[in-house]
């Protein structure tokens, strides 16, 4: 990672990640064209971040995590990257999304790792908040904030969201739902209650 793109030690501090979700990525003009990958990070004192990370930035991650833990890079304890491209355009929308899938199963199984690994400052400053990084509302347990839209297919009625925090149901109107769901918000009033379909 880029000296300048540091989280400072004091942001980092007493907490850890609970979840990282891709959620999707976004094209970029400056300073040239390029994708970043949207992701939504929860930590341990109920802080979300929306962070966004190029390829680029996983690939330089990734070569430093190996040359930390080079015993857990020989054993593969530690997931692989979906591989770089160096012949053709590397910097379109269908690579991007090709993409996706893999690097958010790569994310969720990173910070799942021993805490040698996933507490390690480096993977901690790496999915820590940067300029331009968004912080989110804190979620409590049971709210229906806890949701976080998906990628809309062209065309939809709609919207899929991802649950990124465990929602018990308190009357039987209500679904009960864990983290990584997916759900189809069907109607949302102004107070912020919605209708949904797993």
């Amino acid at each position: 990672m880029p000296l300048g793109r540091r989280t400072s030690s004091a942001a980092l501090a007493k907490r850890d990640i609970e979840n990282v979700f891709v959620t999707g990525f976004e094209k970029r003009r400056k300073p040239r064209k390029h994708y970043v990958y949207v992701m939504v990070v929860s930590w341990t004192d109920h802080s979300r971040y929306e962070i966004y990370r190029r390829y680029s930035d996983f690939f330089s991650f990734q070569s430093t995590l190996l040359q930390l833990f080079p015993a857990e890079a020989k054993d593969k304890t530690i997931p692989s990257l979906p591989k770089r491209i160096f012949i053709g355009r590397s910097h379109v929308a269908s690579v991007a999304e090709a993409r996706v899938d893999a690097i958010n199963s790569y994310c969720q199984r990173l910070v799942t790792l021993d805490e040698k690994i996933a507490g390690n400052i480096h993977v901690l400053t790496f999915f820590g908040p940067l300029p331009g990084d968004k912080q989110l509302e804190k979620l409590e347990l049971g709210r229906p904030a806890s949701l976080h839209p998906l990628k809309i297919p062209t065309g939809s009625l709609w919207e899929e969201h991802l649950v990124v925090a465990n929602f018990e149901k308190d009357s039987e109107q209500q679904l009960s739902v864990e983290v990584g769901a997916k759900v189809i918000v069907v109607n949302k009033d102004e107070s912020g209650k919605i209708q949904c379909l797993l």
